[in-house]
């Protein structure tokens, strides 16, 4: 009987981050068989998928030819998002074994090896039957530019940070798994098969042998562990066109109470440094002192990506948004609906403000928002204000409502909208409740949008 040939998938998981996959792709593309990128189509707080990270992927696979399919994965908002993370990464297993794989790597889209170590790693566990494996990783922070891969991160593990690397394709990672020690990705360490322990009679073996109870457990497959001098996962987390855009949607930023804050401060520091600020320290979403993390360069650049990533975006740049500002205080609630009816098809938002001397800061905002990545699902307002409307004490726009086209059509449904109010309120407080209302609707809390704009 002919021996079943090896052939390894290569699964990269992926909402935002697809600058850097063209490089990493094309780094080893002739050392894997089989390439697919799973795209998210709406985060874990339920924004949409930026089209311009659809457009890359489909730029690789259709004129690239780097990427073999694209899978579009819906997850379950209901859930934990880290456990909606874990299901995803398990959903790219299954399209890789689905297309013949019997090996798979699956990483996310800001993960990069280079050629030679990949090259030798791969052969070690073809070689010696490999089931699982994992190696460290270098987190690295910086602009992008083809020269500017020389600075990392210095995480407080005194053992590294690891992450799976080959494994066959039987296996499956699980949310919070004990069956990779080492730190590492809670969504992605690999389930190892158990059994019982026995003894020399071959009877269970208990943590309490009096009441027998608490059996104890051995792994029957083992993992192996590159070292770091033969392989080394180039992680380029803190390196994006839109640095704001990773922090916004990553799984992980439930476990920050202040996240508002941190990421302005976070961003205001990588924006800094890419200007040719690189003193100091770096803000990050992590739990250390002040969340400050060290930064170390490098005494010369050990990793050089074929295209700077910021060619990849400029190619894609013909997303670009469109607001229409309208003046509340010169309509009423209903001539207002009409004009964003007649304007849906072009404008993505809309700008409803009162104030005529509110004119300079209202142009800015709308220059501000054409500048912004796809998202309709949010709505923003610049300020709030507490007001007893029929007694009933809301929050309504001060002056100025800023509301997604998505957002406007689905809060003008008869279970969310105010329109009768129509007699006793400005159009603006009008919009207001209705959007309190359809936010309260979805379970949202709708305050807290201002902040994000």
């Amino acid at each position: 009987m002919e021996e079943k040939k090896n052939k390894l998938g290569l699964a990269i998981n992926a909402f935002e981050g697809t600058e850097h996959i063209y490089n990493i792709v094309s780094e080893i593309r002739d050392l894997v068989d089989f390439v697919v990128i799973g795209l998210q189509e709406k985060s874990y707080i339920g924004d949409p998928i930026d089209k311009t990270d659809i457009a890359e992927a489909e730029k690789l696979r259709d004129e690239d030819h780097l990427v073999d399919e694209i899978l579009y994965i819906s997850t379950d908002s209901t859930k934990f998002s880290r456990i909606q993370e874990t299901e995803k990464r398990n959903k790219l297993i299954d399209c890789l074994r689905e297309n013949g794989c019997t090996h798979q790597i699956v990483i996310d889209s800001d993960e990069y090896y280079t050629h030679n170590a990949f090259q030798r790693a791969k052969e070690y566990v073809y070689d010696n039957d490999v089931e699982i494996s994992y190696c460290r990783y270098l987190n690295y922070f910086g602009s992008g530019r083809k020269d500017d891969y020389k600075t990392y991160l210095v995480y407080p593990f005194h053992d590294g940070n690891y992450v799976p690397f080959i494994a066959k394709i039987k296996y499956k990672f699980d949310w919070q798994s004990k069956d990779f020690p080492k730190p590492s990705d809670p969504t992605r360490r690999y389930v190892r098969p158990k059994a019982y322990k026995r003894d020399e009679k071959g009877n269970i073996v208990y943590k309490d042998p009096e009441t027998k109870k608490n059996p104890v457990y051995v792994y029957t497959v083992a993992y192996h562990e590159f070292e770091w001098n033969v392989l080394k996962m180039h992680h380029f987390s803190w390196i994006r066109n839109d640095i704001r855009k990773k922090m916004r949607d990553w799984s992980s930023r439930v476990y920050f109470h202040d996240w508002y804050e941190l990421v302005d401060r976070a961003a205001d520091r990588f924006e800094k440094f890419c200007q040719g600020d690189k003193e100091g320290e770096a803000v990050l979403l992590f739990n250390t002192p002040d969340n400050k993390v060290e930064l170390c360069n490098m005494s010369k650049q050990y990793v050089f990506p074929k295209e700077d990533i910021h060619n990849r975006a400029i190619k894609q740049r013909d997303t670009m948004k469109k607001a229409l500002a309208i003046n509340a205080s010169k309509r009423d609630f209903i001539d207002i609906i009409r004009v964003v009816s007649e304007n849906q098809d072009t404008c993505q938002w809309f700008l409803l403000y009162e104030d005529a001397e509110f004119n300079g800061e209202i142009s800015d905002k709308v220059k501000e928002i054409a500048e912004m990545s796809d998202d309709d699902s949010l709505s923003y307002s610049i300020s709030w204000q507490k007001e007893d409307i029929g007694g009933y004490l809301a929050d309504i726009p001060k002056k100025c409502v800023l509301v997604s086209k998505t957002t406007f059509l689905r809060m003008l449904s008869p279970d969310t909208s105010l329109i009768e109010l129509n007699d006793h309120c400005t159009p603006l407080e009008i919009v207001g409740l209705s959007l309190r209302r359809y936010f309260e609707n979805i379970n949202i809390d709708f305050q807290e949008k201002e902040k994000t704009l």
